[in-house]
């Protein structure tokens, strides 16, 4: 997966100074509770799909739009 490699790559890359521990499969809640999670300052980042992004801010409303000819 993307994430572990990620992590990998970031260790590597920073001489093992910083680590990323990954968590899958809703392990730290539903996508929009991990965006609130992220919002306090409880998780440092996380990588979600723009569904629940959009419930925070409506402009990213538009990126979800299908593509118009």
């Amino acid at each position: 997966m993307g994430d572990y490699e990620f992590a990998k790559l970031v260790k590597e890359r920073s001489n093992g100074k910083i680590t990323i521990e990954v968590y899958h499969s809703k392990q730290l809640g539903e996508e929009k509770a991990v965006i609130e999670q992220v919002q306090l300052g409880a998780i440092d980042f996380t990588r979600v799909s723009l569904a629940p992004v959009a419930s925070f801010d409506a402009k990213f409303n538009a990126l979800q739009m299908p593509f118009l000819l």
